[in-house]
């Protein structure tokens, strides 16, 4: 993943310093810092290389943020993100050229933080590169040439993305944690539960239910709600099984749902409310035994299909609000 950072402008605030972070996955990178200007200028490229699964890195969050330093604190001026897949999709697998709309999530009622221009590309082994355009600053209009992929309005409202999550059937009946297994190796105690609750990821964000303890088919009936754009910079939504184990806790099994299923915003009508459910999911896994270790624990990560557990959620998305 290159990325180049070319200047930012329009930056809210007075007297700042800022500089741009760069987060992909667990990696962070950080620009120069330019003194006392809402209209720095960078030209800094940053380059991150990963070596994973298509199934995770596509899933990857960039996430870029102003942040100003004043008295030993770090405060964040607003920020942008979008996951891997939405860049490899475009034409040459890149975005050249364009203007990452700054906000903050935790305070949705103030606007537009300002604009970071850059240029993000994503290559594989065998990709060919190609640059893109350039475009003269007398040209330019930032609103006209937002980073985002074309057919999506410039202006997207906050909305609210509701899972609900129901219950579970079928789970695999032995407890995955690791003092279990041992109870189970050595006095051949078959009769543990496991401790079940549900993990919902998107877009860099992490909710979960309560924990159901030793029941293979749980009920929950709770709802998990995060707040983002519409439509969002992502493909994909993330819901994970878990066993809460006593020293380690383990997934039992994942899906993935295609959020482009759900709400189609290029053929859905205004005001359309997308929604799925409530229905059941399949959760694939590993095959569940008794051995101390799981040689097969990338299928509860969702790659690649195992064994199939039932599960029962609702995803939707509320009306947009401002």
């Amino acid at each position: 993943i290159s990325i180049n950072i070319t200047e930012a402008r329009q930056l809210v605030g007075e007297n700042i310093d800022p500089s741009v972070v760069i987060e992909i996955g667990d990696e962070k990178k950080q620009t120069s810092v330019k003194e006392g200007t809402n209209a720095p200028f960078y030209n800094e490229y940053f380059v991150f290389d990963f070596f994973a699964h298509k199934e995770i890195f596509f899933d990857k969050i960039i996430k870029l943020t102003v942040v100003h330093a004043k008295m030993l604190k770090t405060f964040s001026v607003g920020s942008f993100k979008l996951d891997v897949w939405t860049v490899y999709k475009q034409p040459g697998h890149q975005f050249i050229n364009k203007w990452a709309m700054l906000t903050n999530p935790g305070d949705i009622s103030t606007g537009v933080k300002g604009y970071i221009k850059c240029d993000i590309s994503v290559s594989a082994k065998g990709d060919a590169v190609q640059p893109g355009p350039k475009t003269s600053d007398a040209e330019e209009q930032i609103e006209k040439n937002l980073l985002i992929p074309e057919g999506l309005p410039s202006e997207r409202p906050w909305a609210r993305f509701c899972v609900k999550v129901y219950r579970a059937e079928g789970l695999p009946r032995n407890n995955s944690s690791i003092m279990a297994n041992v109870t189970k190796a050595f006095i051949g105690d078959n009769t543990a539960l496991i401790d079940p609750y549900v993990e919902v990821s998107f877009f860099k964000q992490v909710g979960r239910t309560s924990t159901q303890k030793s029941s293979a088919d749980p009920v929950w009936n709770e709802e998990i709600v995060f707040t983002e754009m519409f439509p969002p910079l992502c493909q994909r939504l993330k819901i994970q099984v878990w066993d809460e184990g006593s020293m380690n806790d383990v997934a039992i099994g994942t899906h993935y749902f295609d959020l482009r299923c759900i709400s189609n915003e290029q053929d859905g009508d205004k005001g359309f409310l997308p929604t799925f459910g409530p229905a059941w999911i399949n959760l694939y896994g590993s095959a569940r035994n008794f051995s101390l270790g799981d040689d097969m624990g990338e299928l509860n990560e969702g790659i690649g299909e195992g064994v199939s557990f039932r599960f029962k959620a609702k995803q939707y998305s509320s009306s947009h609000f401002n």
